[in-house]
């Protein structure tokens, strides 16, 4: 309950930062975020097969007991997700760089 708690307050305190500096839509780009989501997907694709990646998302979202194997199995899914997902959005925040600065 406290993590909800945590989560609904840092994303208020973001939201209220931008909506004091902005509009809201300003900061949305939905390009941006099918090149880092879509990117981190697919690039994990490439390591994994997609049963594999079901069952790992699958298991991060469920509450019921997993077995240490799978735990090791499921971990090393999660892993690469994640590494893939950030290496994408430093890719996408180079290209986004790289598209203002020809439009300035």
């Amino acid at each position: 309950m406290l993590r909800l708690l945590g989560y609904a307050l840092g994303f208020g305190i973001m939201l209220m930062g931008i909506m004091l500096g902005g509009e809201l839509h300003l900061f949305i780009d939905y390009p941006s975020m099918a090149l880092t989501i879509g990117g981190g997907f697919a690039f994990c694709l490439a390591v994994h097969s997609p049963s594999a990646m079901s069952d790992a998302v699958g298991a991060a979202r469920g509450s019921d007991p997993v077995s240490l194997e799978d735990f090791h199995r499921h971990d090393a899914v999660l892993e690469t997700l994640s590494n893939t997902t950030i290496a994408s959005g430093v890719a996408g925040t180079l290209i986004g760089m790289v598209n203002m600065l020809a439009h300035m």
